[in-house]
């Protein structure tokens, strides 16, 4: 695959790519940071240079080509924005993020090149059904351990959703890339269901989850961002809505 760079704006990635758009360009420039920062520099308020978007529509680093950082929003819908999930005390950041080692972002393209998968198609189908993804039988780069957690922060509710996942197989061997999207399709259509009965600040009642509002036909999960260790957080986009 050809992944020669082209001209962009500057910190474009940080305007339409799908990570900016869900966490905020702040945060974005945080996580791209943590893999493409120089070794013991400790400038981290300005966001990290030389990352462009590559002629196969992938933004990545110049001095780390071999990472995808993100991809540009394909404007079929809005990305939920959402808060980045982070420990409460500092000494935990400096724990389970400043140091730690986070690993790539994960985002699941379809077998037509686009981004992001139907949810409701996942939840209903029936188990084991294979998700016509890339690289759907690989296993998954979440680390050598046996569970994980997936996090939410959706806008308009006061608390955030968080559950424990087995990301290891009975065998011990990890789960493959098919299995991981179900996974996450199984963890935010429980989110919608636990949280249609939940108050919502009436800013963002047009955030609202469940029956005649937002539910799982309405949804794309377009990634998975390791946001602090042991705890990833899903990129998701609306289907087919696009809130200004």
């Amino acid at each position: 695959m050809n992944t020669s760079s082209h001209h962009a704006q500057p910190n474009e990635h940080l305007v339409v790519g799908f990570i900016a758009n869900s966490f905020g360009p702040e945060n974005a420039s945080k996580i791209f940071d943590k893999f493409i920062r120089s070794p013991g520099s400790q400038d981290h308020q300005r966001p990290p240079a030389h990352i462009l978007q590559y002629t196969d529509g992938t933004y990545r680093s110049n001095s780390r080509p071999d990472i995808v950082l993100d991809y540009p929003n394909d404007g079929k819908g809005t990305i939920v924005p959402q808060g980045m999930w982070q420990p409460m005390q500092n000494g935990d950041v400096a724990r389970h993020v400043r140091d730690a080692t986070l690993l790539f972002p994960i985002f699941f393209i379809n077998l037509n090149y686009t981004i992001g998968v139907e949810l409701a198609q996942i939840v209903n189908a029936r188990p084991g059904t294979p998700v016509n993804i890339y690289r759907a039988n690989e296993l998954v780069p979440l680390g050598n351990l046996a569970t994980t957690h997936l996090c939410l922060k959706w806008p308009g509710y006061a608390q955030g959703y968080r559950k424990q996942v087995e990301i290891k197989d009975a065998n011990k061997v990890p789960i493959t890339m098919s299995k991981l999207v179900e996974r996450i399709a199984s963890f935010v259509s429980r989110f919608i269901d636990e949280a249609s009965g939940w108050p919502i600040d009436p800013r963002s009642a047009h955030w609202r989850v469940g029956r005649g509002f937002i539910t799982k036909d309405n949804l794309y999960v377009v990634g998975l961002v390791h946001v602090s260790a042991g705890c990833w957080q899903p990129v998701i986009q609306l289907k087919g809505v696009n809130y200004l």
